[in-house]
């Protein structure tokens, strides 16, 4: 059993009607991101998980979408996911070089393929509209940090 939850982050790229899923060679569809390594900051982990698997990188900061937090009932995995959403105003070409598919899916084609039971989730991130006022993930983490 392990002493701390694993950390990943995960990215929802949304371009218009339609988000970002990458294929995997098991099959599963998934939002880009992956696990933290030790040493590496929230954001830093986003930014090579997106170098490993689309060779892409953010132009902006993106936004603090929502975190999980996942035990397993008999208490021997826990991990807590982060994620955020980024809208992209063009759609980019991806070139992975894990050789991951990237499919870009509307919500009616995820609810058909049964890719997430979670339609509120689905909602949230078909509805999202950038706030221009939202603060940054670095200054919002900065002002929830206490010292004790």
């Amino acid at each position: 059993m392990k002493k701390y939850p694993v950390i990943a982050v995960a990215v929802i790229l949304k371009y218009k009607d339609r988000v970002l899923l990458l294929k995997h060679n098991n099959g599963a569809l998934k939002f880009p991101g992956g696990k933290m390594k030790l040493g590496e900051s929230i954001l830093e982990t986003l930014g090579r998980e997106l170098k490993e698997e689309l060779d892409y990188t953010l132009k902006k900061e993106p936004e603090l979408f929502s975190v999980f937090n996942y035990i397993s009932k008999n208490k021997q995995e826990h991990a807590v996911f982060l994620d955020f959403i980024y809208p992209l105003s063009r759609k980019p070409k991806f070139s992975s070089p894990e050789g991951l598919e990237a499919i870009w899916l509307t919500e009616k084609e995820i609810i058909a393929n049964n890719i997430t039971e979670d339609r509120e989730f689905l909602k949230r991130i078909f509805k999202y509209k950038r706030n221009s006022k939202t603060s940054s993930f670095r200054k919002r983490l900065k002002s929830n940090l206490f010292l004790v």
